[in-house]
């Protein structure tokens, strides 16, 4: 009898380590009050089956579990099931509103301002934290609530080819509150873009191609005049015949219909614009002051033949890293927000996308040798990580190794140059 009792208690223990053998999660998204969403594979979409909960050690909440999961918002998070619907579940892993909504193009968002966004077969329509449709699903599109608890919603709008929308001139906009209210009504304009973070709406007059900017009781905060607007945070860049300006929150003018281009810029709570002007780029303030002390060629976005791709690797780089690309002479460095030149114009040529992608704040870049560029990696300070030596430099996309090549050999160094492995 004893020789059996601790069989049974070796067989307990043997399936306790293997129950709680840790899974290897290859994707984890950030965490919240110490659980976050992990995938077992590296695509952040995920494949079938790979999604679950795990805590900071590293042990499984829930299991592997989902096709699809994203991250915490308002405490809950947005799944996707195996047989495609989708619902929301609790840091517990308990489902709290079940999977019975169709998937979306912005799947994405989960609850914003107390409100989700849900697709079923009659439209497009908003539930509350309980599960309760507070907004039936009778639209065939609908934007998110702001917080002043209003929301842009559309009729004869459909979804194209890569979740590209497909607006007609049938396509008709609304701005509704959370009772489901029509605020501003349908088909009074042509188009009626997302709050533009004020609580105010940039509108399309009807029957036109002008812009203007509307408050929430229909009042004209910007004049219906303008071939462009996009709203910057307290400001707003408009266009008209081609050239650009900077409007305040109120529609006052803080920079005159002047520049070729702008495009905001942010670091933390400062912003500053990129202009163009005269073949020539620089950074101004809100009241137009330039701050850049030299006329670059360009900064952040780059000139083709004088037509602006709308990279947003200037933007992007300088909102992370508050440094942005630019140009001066034919060379490469970088400004900051206040248009200070914090790594000086040195480099002949840089691998524009390390930034957008670094971890850590690192890049390749080269200066032109007697036949061939030399390659190496800064840091954000300027400071060399790697010396110009390399015929090319490949970082990989966790900062960790770096394929190199060398007087025709082919390896891979760390961060430091310690050579890990030929190629």
């Amino acid at each position: 009898m004893r020789k059996f009792i601790l069989l049974l208690s070796f067989m307990a223990f043997t399936f306790s380590v293997f129950a709680q053998e840790k899974i290897y999660w290859a994707t984890i998204l950030p965490y919240e009050n110490g659980v976050a969403q992990a995938s077992r594979t590296e695509s952040y979409s995920g494949g079938e089956g790979e999604w679950g909960l795990v805590d900071e050690q590293g042990n499984t909440i829930l299991e592997p579990t989902y096709k699809l999961m994203r991250p915490w918002r308002e405490g809950l998070s947005k799944v996707l099931s195996m047989d495609g619907w989708f619902g929301f579940i609790d840091m517990t892993g308990k489902v709290v509103i079940p999977l019975k909504y169709i998937p979306n193009c912005d799947f994405y968002y989960g609850f914003y301002n107390s409100f989700a966004a849900i697709r079923t077969y009659n439209g497009w329509g908003f539930i509350n934290k309980k599960g309760e449709e507070v907004i039936p699903p009778n639209y065939s599109y609908v934007k998110l609530f702001n917080k002043q608890g209003y929301a842009v919603v559309y009729e004869n709008m459909y979804w194209g080819t890569y979740c590209k929308p497909e607006i007609t001139d049938k396509t008709k906009y609304a701005v509704i509150d959370t009772l489901g209210n029509e605020i501003i009504k349908m088909g009074k304009y042509d188009g009626i873009s997302d709050d533009d973070g004020n609580g105010n709406f940039i509108v399309k007059q009807k029957n036109s191609e002008k812009y203007g900017v509307i408050d929430i009781n229909d009042n004209v905060i910007v004049p219906i005049i303008y071939d462009r607007i996009n709203g910057w945070g307290q400001y707003y860049i408009v266009v008209q015949k081609s050239k650009y300006g900077i409007l305040d929150i109120n529609g006052n003018q803080q920079v005159s219909l002047k520049y070729d281009y702008i495009k905001g810029l942010h670091y933390g709570n400062k912003i500053s614009f990129y202009v163009f002007q005269n073949e020539s780029s620089g950074l101004i303030n809100e009241n137009g002051e330039m701050l850049t002390m030299k006329k670059y060629e360009t900064i952040g976005d780059y000139k083709n033949d004088g037509n602006y791709t709308n990279n947003d690797c200037g933007a992007n780089s300088m909102a992370r890293w508050n440094r942005a690309m630019a140009k001066y002479n034919g060379k490469w460095g970088w400004v900051n927000i206040d248009g200070e030149e914090v790594i000086s114009c040195q480099y002949d040529n840089v691998n524009q996308y390390d930034f957008r992608f670094s971890k850590t704040g690192i890049i390749a870049v080269a200066k032109k040798g007697s036949d061939r560029y030399k390659w190496g990696v800064i840091d954000t300070n300027g400071k060399i990580i790697l010396p110009l030596i390399y015929d090319y430099v490949i970082i990989d996309k966790n900062d960790e190794e770096i394929q190199v090549s060398l007087n025709g050999r082919e390896f891979v160094v760390d961060r430091n140059g310690k050579k890990i492995r030929d190629r």
